[in-house]
């Protein structure tokens, strides 16, 4: 398991942030998967970060309800939309980070200005939600095939609140603190995130139908997802940049 060498986007550059984010309402739904099966589509020269030599797939749930450049906090680049992520976990230059194999977005916008800015998989999609208290549902279809969901989603999220530790299976899950890029020329992209600590619910998945989901030919270990619940998180994000080794 890789340790994440005290990496901190603050302590590692002297930039400043591009964008801030506000994300609500955070679902992540963990899967046990195959090792052999996601390292064939973990482009090189990122590892595949393993947790006691299982390797994991999540999807996120989300509602990006603000997005600002910043410095400017009272204009919000786009209303409200929901988001739908699909990654796994990896490690380069001993840094623990995150790789994104698909990224569903309800903003046509937003979804196009995040491809330009990041180069990251997304595709604009139709995601209706649906909460009553402690339950929540999701649909994600995507628009120009009118066909039927992709995915079809319940969860329940219990009361009771805590916070992951250090080096803890909670924490390998989510406390990461950047995403990394491979171009075709195998170069690797690093964009850092940051955000206070994470205060987190459990939950259960109650239902989960997709057909074509996870795609790539993944093999799925387990059927139940281990799920952690978020309210509510403001996340500062900075600029792509290279860290190809030379």
């Amino acid at each position: 398991m890789s340790k994440n060498n005290g990496y901190h986007p603050i302590q590692h550059s002297s930039r400043q942030p591009l964008f801030k984010q506000i994300w609500e309402d955070l679902i992540f739904a963990h899967w046990p998967v195959c090792k052999r099966s996601l390292q064939k589509i973990i482009p090189y020269p990122l590892k595949l970060d393993c947790y006691e030599k299982q390797a994991w797939i999540s999807i996120v749930f989300l509602s990006v309800s603000g997005m600002y450049v910043n410095g400017i906090p009272f204009l919000s680049l786009f209303k409200p939309f929901q988001q739908i992520n699909v990654r796994t976990y990896v490690t380069y230059q001993g840094i623990r980070g995150v790789f994104f194999l698909k990224i569903h977005a309800s903003n046509f916008i937003a979804s196009r200005l995040a491809t330009f800015f990041y180069h990251l998989p997304y595709t604009y999609s139709i995601i209706s939600t649906d909460n009553d208290q402690n339950r929540y549902s999701y649909m994600c279809s995507q628009k120009q095939r009118q066909l039927s969901p992709l995915l079809h989603a319940h969860f329940t999220i219990d009361d009771e609140e805590f916070t992951p530790h250090n080096e803890d299976f909670a924490s390998f899950l989510v406390n990461r603190y950047c995403l990394f890029i491979v171009n075709k020329h195998n170069n690797v992209y690093r964009g850092d995130l940051l955000h206070e600590p994470w205060l987190l619910r459990k939950g259960t998945c109650t239902s989960f139908d997709s057909s074509s989901f996870f795609g790539q030919n993944l093999s799925i270990i387990k059927e139940q997802p281990i799920v952690h619940y978020s309210s509510k998180k403001d996340a500062l994000l900075w600029r792509l940049v290279n860290t190809t080794d030379n």
